[in-house]
């Protein structure tokens, strides 16, 4: 849901790096609180406008999600949607319909949507292979790297057309470990199948392989750009101002 929200121009979604940093603040996953009350404080704290809570029960190969949005301010519920999927590997696609529907209620435009590519096109149409990236986002926010990269590689096999997979792992290569000969590779590929990828994630590529490249003030353009295109992208401003600072740019790094 996230990936497809964030491919609306008009809709700003709260990124999988910063859910995960709210929820961590202050131990709250092990509170008593519900996953509605949950919800609505991490919502509030991010001064969202909506949020999109759910929940699924699995009969084998068949599965069966119920999504509700919500508005943050009253509570009220402004949309639902229940899916019935009978086999897991049609998630992606179904999800897709299921966001056009909670957007067009948050006063998303049709032809927007309708020309957004979704999850089944920008990323991959394997859940498998998108559980494995998920996994991979969340070892590398521990800097778990190596584990990271396998998972990765775990989604290119599953499918080898995952543009982003490869290059989160030529990420790794580049900006984490600075192995800019095993890196390259990778970011390469990713450039190849961006054809299928959004603005933003492109600006991600380019931005990393010109760190690959060691073309700082190139890099920090691309992240500069991305913060004016996707203000919340929490990941972009922590990057730039790395570079910044490696660039004896301390005053605008410390900003950043």
């Amino acid at each position: 849901f996230i990936t497809d929200f964030s491919r609306s121009r008009n809709l700003t979604a709260i990124s999988r790096e910063q859910l995960h940093q709210l929820l961590e603040r202050s131990d709250r996953k092990s509170g008593n609180k519900t996953p509605f009350e949950l919800g609505v404080e991490v919502a509030r704290e991010s001064h969202a406008d909506a949020i999109v809570l759910g929940s699924f029960a699995r009969f084998g190969e068949k599965l069966r999600i119920d999504v509700r949005l919500h508005d943050v301010r009253t509570g009220e519920t402004l949309q639902t949607a229940s899916l019935n999927i009978d086999k897991l590997d049609q998630i992606p696609g179904q999800i897709d319909l299921v966001v056009l529907r909670l957007a067009s209620q948050l006063g998303t435009p049709a032809p927007e949507l309708e020309h957004a590519q979704g999850l089944s096109q920008v990323m991959t149409n394997s859940l498998e292979a998108y559980r494995c990236y998920s996994l991979a986002l969340e070892k590398a926010e521990s800097l778990h790297n190596q584990e990271a990269i396998a998972l990765l590689e775990k989604a290119i096999a599953l499918d080898p057309q995952f543009a982003m997979a490869y290059a989160r792992i030529g990420y790794v290569y580049a900006a984490r470990w600075n192995l800019i000969d095993q890196a390259k590779p990778y970011l390469e590929k990713a450039f190849q199948l961006s054809a299928r990828l959004g603005e933003k994630d492109k600006l991600l590529i380019t931005a990393w392989y010109e760190i690959a490249n060691v073309d700082y003030p190139a890099a920090i353009r691309s992240y500069r750009e991305l913060t004016v295109n996707y203000p919340l992208e929490v990941e972009a401003y922590l990057r730039w101002g790395r570079l910044l600072a490696g660039e004896g740019q301390s005053a605008e790094a410390i900003d950043v």
